[in-house]
């Protein structure tokens, strides 16, 4: 992965993310991705996404070329690629490509080297089936071309789309399945789209200090909390769009007493990612309504392809011109970014918040311009993280949350299977 040649320099940490920001500064590509932090680096050999230094200890040294490798992690990220897809890429991916990719002189497209038949089954189960590849590369094994001509995966095979690798791949699977299944050997051209079938429930949602929360059937009131990666329950199970789930009675110390004392208002527990992952969520938050979809709606091309981080949805998002990775947490009442992003700024205000792993805390506010799609461009207050809540998301390459305050007048579908995010225009804007 290193150049022999520039492997023989040697530098600490600190002088190694020094230089991968002077580094980054120079390319277009990875102006914007923002500080590169030891943290950062330790976390990525944590990973297996770098190789560990030969020495450890305070005298640990590493190959001033290791830069390169950071900032193709980083770029990577960017995109929306998870950590096990960059384990993979970094494997794959030659120097000289990799180099090329964060001078911006080189696209990446998605190649694999199993049968349809391989993929489908470790797309079931959970298994990686892609690898990253030069652009040139397009002998997957799936008929892409095929699929594209004739109208069924509407994408350019050469695409610089590293982000939708696993949507492509679960697509094409099911498609290429479908056309086996018809036994004509060849894709068909599609008709007119057709809305997806399967289970649909709808709920009604309540607030509670700014936090949705609904109502089952059997009336359990349960936190909507899609920045926790699990759910609880006073019951211990959950009973969710027909299906019932065993769950824990806590988690990380919350229980629907403390939760019921924090929002000042009876819940039951808080349903997560864990069983929300199973379904296409729509948030219709201007009607108060949530609805569950067993299949996810046909992909636009406004939606944003997502990135999950422990089933949590990640959304690449504009702050003040610059795309930010921040997480979108309905559990959030506000929203947050790193305060490295808000440090040429002055704070317009302060904000009270809570956070179940730091307590209470205050944080100031900054006036800053959000865009969550493209061609918008809103006002908004922004609160800096708490240092301790920083380091979490640092280190998973994330730079802020996106709470209800930026939602709330919002519809907004994550589509868990579908791996994408929609947002739609906020209902004050008139648009």
């Amino acid at each position: 992965m290193i150049r022999e040649a520039e492997s023989s320099r040697q530098m600490s940490l600190a002088d190694l993310t020094q230089h991968a920001d002077h580094l980054g500064g120079q390319f277009e590509t990875t102006r914007g991705i923002g500080e590169v932090k030891p943290r950062q680096v330790r976390y990525f050999i944590q990973e297996g996404l770098l190789p560990p230094p030969a020495t450890r200890g305070r005298g640990a040294s590493y190959p001033a070329a290791l830069a390169w490798n950071i900032l193709f992690i980083r770029v990577l990220q960017s995109h929306g690629l998870s950590v096990r897809d960059i384990a993979t890429a970094v494997k794959d991916v030659p120097d000289e490509t990799m180099r090329r990719v964060v001078r911006g002189e080189e696209q990446l497209s998605i190649t694999s080297d199993l049968s349809p038949a391989e993929i489908s089954e470790r797309i079931a189960t959970g298994e990686q089936v892609v690898r990253l590849g030069a652009a040139e590369d397009a002998d997957t094994g799936i008929p892409w071309k095929s699929l594209v001509e004739n109208e069924l995966v509407r994408v350019d095979v050469n695409a610089r789309l590293p982000y939708e690798t696993r949507r492509l791949i679960r697509q094409a699977a099911s498609l290429i399945q479908a056309i086996a299944a018809d036994g004509s050997g060849a894709a068909k051209k599609s008709g007119p789209a057709k809305k997806p079938r399967g289970l649909v429930v709808e709920y009604t949602l309540e607030w509670s200090d700014g936090i949705p929360v609904l109502e089952t059937t059997d009336g359990m009131k349960l936190v909507l909390d899609t920045g926790s990666p699990a759910s609880f329950c006073r019951t211990e199970r959950i009973e969710l769009a027909g299906r019932t789930t065993k769950v824990g009675s806590e988690y990380l110390g919350l229980s629907a007493e403390f939760l019921s004392n924090l929002l000042d208002a009876p819940v039951d527990g808080l349903v997560g990612a864990d069983l929300l992952s199973r379904y296409c969520v729509e948030l219709r938050l201007p009607e108060a309504k949530v609805v569950f979809r067993s299949k996810a709606p046909l992909r636009k091309r406004s939606d944003a392809i997502a990135d999950w981080i422990k089933g949590i949805p990640v959304h690449a998002c504009s702050i003040d011109g610059q795309s930010r990775r921040c997480f979108v947490d309905t559990g959030a009442k506000h929203s947050y970014l790193l305060g490295k992003h808000l440090r040429d700024k002055r704070p317009a205000g302060t904000r009270d918040d809570f956070h179940a792993m730091i307590g209470e805390f205050r944080s100031d506010t900054y006036a800053v311009t959000i865009a969550l799609t493209d061609g918008e461009s809103i006002g908004s207050e922004i609160a800096m993280l708490p240092s301790d809540l920083e380091t979490l998301l640092t280190a998973a390459g994330v730079d802020g949350i996106i709470g209800m305050d930026l939602m709330v007048d919002r519809n907004v579908t994550i589509a868990y299977p579908g791996q994408f995010l929609r947002f739609g225009q906020p209902a004050s804007s008139g648009r």
